[in-house]
């Protein structure tokens, strides 16, 4: 076999500057969560920290990323592997690596009362990072991205309405002496008597977080918490009419600004032991205004 030159190796070079980032974006790729193969698109750089050498070794990138990711399940261990054979493989010329998943991580998700159950897909982001210091040792830092859809009914719409139905009441109880439950509990059943609704939105919760471990259970248990235990009312797939009647009520007792969500999204990641920082954007697409509501929220968070 003939000898081929290696341009990144042998050409010299007439500037002579370090380089914070090279590498490649958009690779498409796969990963394995559970034993499945997901597809995912995959961000891989490497710093060039020899100001004399003219390129990394672009190739070694994609192979290395392809060998590791799917081999074993997303976690921790094989992130930290792949960083470190990235580092590596560049003999000497880097000593910092970035690495960035995005893909869509699958759970079936049941309804609020009944049996009924279905799909949903989370967009989720894992960023990784090493640092290879002076003596040979690494350090690493892992950021998870997640999406979810949930519901908001908005506090001020709530009032307003009331306040309608009330004065609905008022009207139709006016002059009655003796007003029995019974009659009271036919009023608001009738669809006449309801004159006024508060509005709702699907909104969105795009968090990130610092963490100081990493798998894809995590990945998960952070997005049911978000959705079920923070937020309380996550957008259903298949539902039946007493899921529907759970999913208003769920939605009449957690009316929200987006300010609301941002605070109890904060509150919940203040507490968690494994987040060291974070970031939170509340964006609630109105149904009364062609724009949205918007709030953001961090602690601890590097410029964005």
């Amino acid at each position: 076999m003939r000898n081929m030159p290696d341009i990144a190796q042998d050409a010299s070079i007439s500037l002579q500057k370090k380089i914070d980032w090279v590498g490649m974006s958009a690779v498409e790729g796969s990963l394995k969560i559970d034993n499945q193969s997901v597809p995912t698109q995959i961000d891989v750089y490497v710093s060039l920290a020899d100001e004399k050498s003219k390129g990394i070794h672009m190739s070694r990138l994609y192979l290395a990323v392809a060998d590791e990711l799917k081999s074993e399940n997303l976690d921790q261990k094989v992130l930290s592997d792949l960083l470190v054979r990235l580092i590596e493989e560049q003999q000497g010329i880097s000593d910092k690596a970035s690495l960035s998943l995005n893909f869509d991580l699958s759970m079936m998700r049941k309804a609020l009362v009944s049996q009924t159950q279905g799909e949903r897909h989370y967009p989720v982001k894992v960023k990784a990072m090493a640092v290879k210091n002076g003596a040979g040792d690494y350090s690493f830092d892992f950021e998870i991205g997640i999406k979810v859809l949930y519901s908001s009914t908005c506090p001020c719409s709530a009032a307003l309405s009331r306040q309608l139905i009330e004065a609905k009441w008022k009207d139709f109880s006016e002059g009655q002496k003796n007003v029995s439950v019974e009659d009271v509990s036919t009023w608001l059943r009738q669809e006449s008597s309801m004159v006024a609704t508060p509005h709702a939105q699907r909104s969105e919760a795009h968090v990130k977080f610092l963490t100081r471990e990493f798998n894809s259970s995590l990945i998960k248990d952070f997005i049911v918490k978000l959705e079920e235990g923070v937020l309380k009312t996550p957008v259903q797939t298949a539902v039946k009419r007493e899921d529907e009647q759970e999913f208003a009520r769920l939605n009449g007792t957690n009316l929200m600004f987006c300010e609301d969500a941002a605070r109890r999204v904060a509150n919940w990641l203040d507490d968690e032991a494994l987040v060291s920082g974070y970031w939170a954007r509340m964006e609630h697409r109105e149904s009364l205004h062609a724009h949205n509501a918007v709030s953001e929220i961090s602690n601890n968070w590097r410029s964005q």
